[in-house]
């Protein structure tokens, strides 16, 4: 939610909980000043982690090509959240009709695609693990390039109501972005709300948070992510390929749980909120859940940024794919 200098004044006027107070001005001061430096860094971070894993260098194999896809879908949706946050500023971008639309239509679209994105690199880590000789007919480019295709399809069929039931709406002479309020409009409202709830929360979630677990006591058991697969697979012939997705493994590991860290808190709330409305058949929310929602976005928004500083700490073939970027700006700029 975006909230206005006005409304802060009012509101502390409003209340006299002090408890309310601080919890308002902590998120007041959360989405003024660190939700605009989180998200402007995810933006950067997570384009320049899509040239990287497109390059040359890096393209070949499956995890890659989902982590670009990953660090693509997390830049689009860094790019949405910061034109919505324009309206905290006085720049109300967002309350334009088309871009209204379209900023709500990309956030449904990528918020999907990044947890399942999230659950498939889990997958593979899972496949890498316990199933090392199985890598060569699972953890296939092409078979990746098919996945992620058919994920952005289904994104696009399942959220494209979101252009008809979202609009640009007048209230107190100012245009507001927000649902609509016709009878078909709210139609389409609730079964996005069905939709959302068990496509982009629920069964991803469930999904992720099994894989993890079945990765992790695998890793505890044997400390070793490569000295375990060997065991287990050892009298069998492990590829200079499957190798190499070894060396990866901890790095995918991170990825998944650092997503669930951050975002988990989130994305439970959101899920309280729905399921007791679901049941109530009536909206549950408090005036009090707005900013609370804010501040657990914010720590949501992290996740987003988190992943550029795994890539560079624990994956040796980024970070040769960043200097050779960096190297080949640098040259072509001094050819110039």
């Amino acid at each position: 939610m975006n909230f206005s200098s006005e409304d802060y004044a009012y509101y502390i006027q409003m209340f006299d909980d002090k408890d309310f107070v601080q919890l308002m001005e902590v998120a007041t001061f959360m989405t003024l000043y660190i939700q605009p430096l989180i998200c402007g860094f995810g933006f950067l971070v997570n384009f320049l982690a899509t040239c990287v894993f497109t390059s040359k260098y890096l393209r070949l194999n499956s995890s890659n090509f989902y982590l670009a896809s990953l660090s693509g879908s997390s830049c689009v949706y860094m790019l949405s959240v910061l034109l919505a946050w324009l309206e905290v500023v006085q720049v109300p971008v967002i309350h334009r009709d088309g871009v209204c639309q379209t900023v709500v239509f990309l956030t449904y679209v990528t918020s999907f695609l990044t947890v399942w994105l999230v659950t498939v690199i889990t997958f593979e880590h899972y496949v890498i693990v316990h199933h090392i000789t199985a890598v060569r007919f699972v953890c296939q480019r092409r078979k990746a390039k098919i996945l992620v295709s058919c994920l952005v399809v289904l994104s696009i069929a399942l959220y494209s109501m979101s252009l008809w039931s979202t609009g640009v709406e007048n209230k107190s002479g100012s245009r507001f972005c927000t649902p609509r309020y016709g009878q078909t409009a709210i139609i389409l409202n609730h079964v996005l709300f069905y939709i959302d709830t068990l496509a982009t929360l629920l069964l991803p979630g469930i999904l992720t948070l099994a894989l993890i677990c079945a990765c992790v006591s695998r890793q505890l058991l044997w400390r070793n992510i490569a000295v375990s697969c060997l065991r287990h697979h050892r009298n069998v012939r492990i590829s200079r390929r499957e190798r190499s997705l070894l060396r990866i493994a901890r790095a995918l590991l991170l990825i998944s749980i650092s997503h669930v860290m951050f975002s988990g808190p989130s994305f439970i709330f959101r899920l309280r909120y729905q399921i007791s409305t679901l049941i109530s058949g009536k909206d549950t929310a408090v005036f009090s859940d707005n900013y609370i929602n804010a501040i657990l976005q914010i720590l949501y928004y992290v996740s987003f940024t988190a992943n550029f500083i795994i890539y560079v700490v624990f994956c040796a073939n980024f970070r040769l794919g960043l200097k050779s970027i960096f190297h080949l700006h640098f040259f072509k700029c001094n050819q110039h």
